[in-house]
C-alpha cells in the first residue's frame, strides 16, 4: 500500500491507512507506531523530491503538487500531515480517501491542503490537477496572489442514477429496510446532482 511515483511534476503517494475494525484492531502502541511510520514516510518522500528538484533545477518547483491516496485519515496521522503541509506551504497537497459519504474540506490556516473523501456508492469522480493554477515561488507570499487549492485540484462528480453517469453505470439496486429503495437519496450528497435521474428512471431498475 505504500508507494510513490511522479507524473508531470505531480508526486503521488500511496499510504497504508486502513480504518481498523473491532476484530483486527491492533493495540494502541502498535497502531500509533504504524500511523507515525506512514506520516514520517510521507514527510521523507516530499523532502526527498524537493531536494532532488533543488539539485537538478535550482528552484524546488519541479515537484509541483502532491496527491496522497489512502483509505482513511486517522489521527494522529492527519495532524502530522497538516504540519507537513504547513512546512511546505508552496506545495499544494490533496489527501484523497474513501468514506461512506462524499466530503471535501479545506483549511484556512493551511491553504495548500485539501481533503476529498469519495462515497461508497461508487460515484465516478474525475479529479484534475491543474499545475498552472499554482502561484510561482516569487508570487507566493507577496500578497499579490494567494493559492486557491480548489483551483489546483478540481473534481467532476457524477451521480449513480444519472444518464450522464461515467465511466460506469449502475442499473440495479436492491431493497433496503423499511421498503425504501436502496438508491433513494444517493444523489442528495451533491447539490449539482439534484433533479437528475433517480430510481426507476432511464433504465435504472429497483428490485
Amino acid at each position: 500500500e505504500i508507494y510513490s511515483f511522479v507524473i508531470d511534476g505531480v508526486l503521488f503517494l500511496g499510504q497504508g491507512l486502513p480504518w481498523p475494525q473491532p476484530e483486527n484492531t491492533p493495540n494502541d502502541d502498535e497502531w500509533l507506531d504504524y500511523l507515525m511510520i506512514n506520516a514520517n514516510w510521507t514527510r521523507e518522500r516530499i523532502i526527498k523530491h524537493i531536494s532532488i528538484n533543488n539539485d537538478n533545477e535550482g528552484d524546488g518547483r519541479t515537484t509541483k503538487a502532491v496527491v496522497i491516496l489512502a483509505h482513511a485519515a486517522p489521527e494522529p496521522y492527519f495532524a502530522e500531515l497538516k504540519t507537513i503541509a504547513s512546512t511546505h506551504a508552496q506545495i499544494p497537497i490533496l489527501f484523497l480517501e474513501d468514506y461512506h459519504y462524499f466530503e471535501e474540506e479545506t483549511y484556512p490556516d493551511i491553504p495548500n491542503l485539501y481533503r476529498i473523501a469519495l462515497d461508497d456508492t461508487v460515484t465516478p469522480t474525475s479529479i484534475t490537477v491543474d499545475t498552472d493554477a499554482i502561484p510561482t515561488a516569487g508570487v507566493m507570499g507577496s500578497g499579490r496572489r494567494i493559492m486557491n487549492i480548489t483551483d489546483v485540484f478540481r473534481y467532476d462528480r457524477r451521480c449513480p442514477c444519472s444518464s450522464s453517469h461515467r465511466p460506469t453505470r449502475l442499473i440495479s439496486y436492491s431493497k433496503a429496510k423499511g421498503g425504501k429503495e436502496e438508491c433513494e437519496g444517493v444523489c442528495d450528497t451533491n447539490d449539482l446532482c439534484h433533479g437528475e435521474n433517480v430510481c426507476g428512471m432511464d433504465g435504472a431498475t429497483c428490485w
